[in-house]
C-alpha cells in the first residue's frame, strides 16, 4: 500500500468528513474488505492521540464495488472541541497481517465562534 500525504484543514466544533484512498504501489485501488482501520489526531507524529477512530467508531469502509479502496473517517464536531492550533493525522490499514500507514499529513484546527 502506498502512504498519501493529505493536508487538513477545518473548524473547530463542526463536523467533519476525512475521505481516504488506498492504492497499492501501481497506482491500482486496494480492496479494503477484511480490514482494519484506525485513524489519530495528535499534536505531532510522535505524540499520543486525542482523538482516534476505527471501523464502526467514526470510520466507514465505503462499498468496494462502487469505490474500491476508500474510507471516510467522521468526526463529530464535539470530538474537536478545544482544540486549535496545529496537529498531525494518521490512518493506519491492516490487511492480511500487515499494517501500513496510507494516509497522514498536517492539520490545521481552527478556531471557531461557535
Amino acid at each position: 500500500m502506498a502512504a498519501r500525504e493529505q493536508a487538513l484543514r477545518f473548524h473547530a466544533k463542526t463536523d467533519k468528513r476525512i475521505v481516504c484512498t488506498v492504492d497499492d504501489a501501481n497506482g491500482a485501488p486496494v480492496i479494503l474488505t477484511g480490514g482494519t482501520i484506525t485513524w489519530k489526531l495528535s499534536r505531532s507524529s510522535g505524540s499520543e492521540a486525542l482523538v482516534t477512530a476505527s471501523v464502526g467508531s467514526g470510520i466507514t469502509i465505503s462499498d468496494q464495488s462502487i469505490s474500491p479502496g476508500e474510507f471516510i473517517v467522521v468526526l463529530a464536531a464535539a470530538s474537536t472541541t478545544g482544540y486549535s492550533g496545529k496537529y498531525y493525522h494518521e490512518a493506519r490499514v491492516t490487511l492480511g497481517g500487515a499494517a501500513e500507514v496510507v494516509c497522514y499529513g498536517p492539520v490545521t484546527v481552527l478556531p471557531s465562534l461557535g
